[in-house]
């Protein structure tokens, strides 16, 4: 059955990638806040400015929480859908694959 398979799938790379940005969060947004002292969000909007593949990686790790278009189709499909789950996959494999560069 490919739906639970799809879930597993989606699960896994929006894990991997959520722990990519966190990463990428400590060693750099973090030290970058500190130094210009701006708070963390300031920082990763100007890292997000500088470098549109962190804007990207950003925008998509906070997809299941996001407002507008994503929350419209998270709601029309449901959570649990073939559908969200393919959206979701999607996302979290354009994730783990932005480079910077």
């Amino acid at each position: 059955m490919l739906g639970p398979n799809v879930r597993r799938a989606a699960t896994s790379f929006s894990s991997a990638s959520a722990a990519g940005v966190n990463y990428f969060d400590t060693l750099l947004v973090e030290p970058l806040a500190q130094g210009a002292h701006v708070s963390q969000e300031e920082a990763k909007n100007r890292i997000a400015f500088m470098e549109p593949t962190y804007l990207v990686s950003l925008l998509l790790s906070k997809l299941g929480n996001a407002e507008g278009l994503p929350k419209e189709l998270s709601t029309k499909w449901g959570e649990h859908s073939l559908a969200w789950s393919l959206f979701s996959l999607a996302g979290g494999s354009s994730r783990t694959s932005i480079r910077p560069g």
